[in-house]
């Protein structure tokens, strides 16, 4: 399978056909949530570079959901958390069995939240890696996504897109828990394979 390559910058015109988005104004990264996007292309996102795990050091792969949005400024790629995505409603339960099996992301229980989410696990201990430290840099312990310092290669494996490009919010990709990345990090591997190679979004 060949994957498209292009710059991740820039805007591409719209066709005559489309109707101008209406963008708010102002620069308030808040009103991003209130901005229309196109959505171009979605994957699971994970770090080349494994990081030790907070309780027994075993490295963990930290990984997210991949989208590469357009908006008003540009494009962004943007990394969202597994929660945030769950939360969302968009994932269906053989992509959440995949994600289980192959990439150990499971709703594990959080003493500091209170409640159990949709996250990353240490394949020894089983240790939840908190949103807070894998896409927040939480006190200064964050790895190949929210490290300030870190400029490690990502790759992203190729999913299908789960809407069409018309414009639309996509507030849930702006939380808490999302961050942009440097698209000069970013490598295309291999699609992912859903368990049964099933659909791997919420109908």
């Amino acid at each position: 399978m060949s994957i498209e390559m292009r710059p991740l910058s820039g805007t591409r015109p719209l066709y005559v056909d489309e109707p101008e988005p209406f963008w708010p104004a102002g620069d308030d990264p808040d009103l991003y949530k209130l901005e229309l996007w196109r959505l171009h292309k979605v994957g699971l996102v994970q770090g080349l570079r494994s990081v030790p795990c907070w309780k027994c050091g075993y490295l963990v792969i930290q990984s997210g959901l991949f989208l590469e949005l357009e908006g008003r400024d540009g494009y962004h790629c943007r990394v969202v958390s597994w929660s945030d995505a769950h939360n969302a409603g968009i994932l269906s339960q053989p992509f959440l069995r995949t994600l289980s099996d192959c990439w150990r992301v499971r709703p594990t229980y959080s003493k500091l939240a209170g409640y159990a989410y949709l996250g990353i696990t240490c394949p020894k201990c089983g240790s939840l890696q908190g949103d807070n430290f894998v896409y927040d840099n939480y006190q200064g312990r964050g790895g190949v996504f929210s490290d300030p310092e870190d400029k490690s290669p990502l790759e992203v494996l190729p999913l299908p897109v789960f809407t069409d490009d018309w414009p639309q919010r996509f507030h849930w990709a702006f939380d808490s828990f999302s961050l942009d990345l440097e698209p000069w990090r970013i490598r295309f591997g291999k699609p992912v394979a859903i368990w049964g190679n099933a659909w791997p979004w919420s109908e």
